[in-house]
């Protein structure tokens, strides 16, 4: 258990659960250049715009919120953004075509166009920009973001009258997912003084960054597909099974979505992590709006893992911890697109020498040297393709010995995060990333 934030330099596309990970896996083959990150939102986008229309999710308290997701990716073009786009989305034009024109998918849409389509009870679509450029100048984004933050929200009912005519979305659900490049999002955010993320459209989102001219990225891994090896196509078919689905729902006018719940390990995790959260203040106060909505994206996206895998009748504490990872993870790529890619140029003013000697540091605690070791186990397994590392390689790079590293690694061991073996006299260790522990 960390009392403080952790911070992750790889995008972690390997907690995807299996079925997406193999399609990401699979679009990776076609065309190496995509950015793990943009396949990762794009699997996100795609598996919730499928589950939100047919399913709804509780938290702990019992209380019921949509399963819609928000994502932006901030990618330069000419990396294959559109085949990542078109390999998730592919369902969704075809069953479009044979639905006789029903509507999914939206990407140059107004607000009465929308409104439209939503106009009624437990509706439900999704807008995609493969390049969002022109939905930057949009009537919709310029003048009605806080609808869209709405129908992320679900409730309550939006209204829209116009010219006599009055429309009404009820229970109503609509994701937004951005792809965009860095050199067009970075000065709309400074013209705009990031009003849009101020109001709340961007936080609600899990965000991606690749910009390798701002920030350091490191070499992308994938690890091998998962034994199944289920691919492009399975991933494919479970997407066209939920929306036939959503469709039987619609005909048959099953107005309520199905609730989701949580099984009880899962709950204390969401639970523990809520009060985490809010002992992250100050190291999350300069992306505060995107902390704010953290634990509920969790929730959401946990809730959008299990449905993909058709697992069972509660959301287990896997499917919670792989959506906790990837969106910790994403409040990082938050503060490198929001914070600091936007931030001024400003020269660093000489500091004078104090005549009193600094305080030093103090030593680090416990927890942080387990972090620290667990974190260079992670780097180490990607780089070199192989789960297992040697322990005395990562003490190294950790800078630890002695007794500061049988602690760190026994904390690991005992919070059933790390399995030990030795070989030839070495001792090689390999992280377990999501122990069946209530737990953060």
């Amino acid at each position: 258990m960390y009392p403080f934030p952790r911070h992750h330099a790889h995008c972690p596309i390997d907690a995807l659960p299996d079925l997406l990970y193999d399609a990401a896996h699979h679009l990776h083959r076609q065309l190496s250049d995509i950015p793990p990150c943009v396949l990762l939102t794009d699997a996100i986008a795609a598996a919730a715009a499928a589950v939100h229309l047919s399913y709804d999710v509780a938290g702990p308290d019992g209380r019921l919120m949509p399963c819609t997701l928000n994502t932006l990716a901030v990618c330069r073009s000419g990396l294959g953004k559109g085949t990542s786009y078109h390999g998730f989305f592919k369902p969704f034009y075809e069953f479009e075509n044979e639905s006789d024109g029903e509507e999914l998918l939206l990407q140059e849409v107004s607000y009465r166009a929308l409104m439209e389509a939503l106009h009624g009870t437990g509706r439900a679509l999704s807008i995609q920009h493969e390049d969002g450029d022109s939905f930057l100048d949009s009537q919709l984004l310029k003048k009605c973001p806080d609808k869209l933050t709405q129908f992320w929200s679900g409730k309550p009912p939006i209204k829209h009258r116009v010219r006599g005519i009055s429309l009404v979305a009820t229970d109503a659900r609509c994701s937004l997912g951005m792809r965009i490049q860095p050199k067009i999002f970075y000065p709309f955010l400074i013209r705009t003084d990031s009003k849009t993320f101020v109001q709340g459209l961007w936080p609600r989102a899990i965000a991606a960054c690749y910009d390798p001219v701002k920030f350091y990225e490191p070499m992308a891994f994938f690890s091998p597909p998962s034994a199944n090896q289920a691919g492009l196509k399975t991933f494919h078919d479970r997407v066209t099974e939920l929306l036939a689905r959503a469709k039987e729902r619609a005909v048959s006018e099953q107005l309520v979505r199905e609730p989701l719940r949580l099984e009880d390990a899962a709950a204390a995790f969401m639970v523990e992590l809520k009060h985490r959260i809010k002992q992250w203040e100050s190291e999350y106060e300069d992306i505060a709006e995107a902390r704010d909505r953290a634990w509920e994206n969790t929730l959401r996206l946990g809730a959008v893992f299990h449905v993909m895998c058709g697992d069972g009748n509660a959301i287990s504490l896997e499917m919670v911890q792989r959506a906790w990872d990837i969106v910790e993870w994403s409040l990082g790529q938050h503060r490198k697109i929001f914070v600091e890619a936007i931030a001024p140029h400003v020269q660093s003013p000489k500091v004078p020498t104090s005549p009193h000697p600094s305080r030093a540091a103090g030593k680090p605690r416990p927890a942080q040297n387990a972090q620290r070791l667990k974190e260079w186990i992670e780097k180490i397994a990607s780089c070199q393709g192989d789960d297992w590392v040697e322990l005395s390689e990562a003490a190294q790079q950790a800078g630890l010995c002695g007794r500061a590293l049988n602690t760190a690694r026994k904390r690991l061991e005992y919070e059933g995060q790390l399995m030990k073996q030795e070989r030839r006299g070495q001792i090689y260790v390999r992280l377990l990333r999501y122990p069946g522990t209530g737990s953060l």
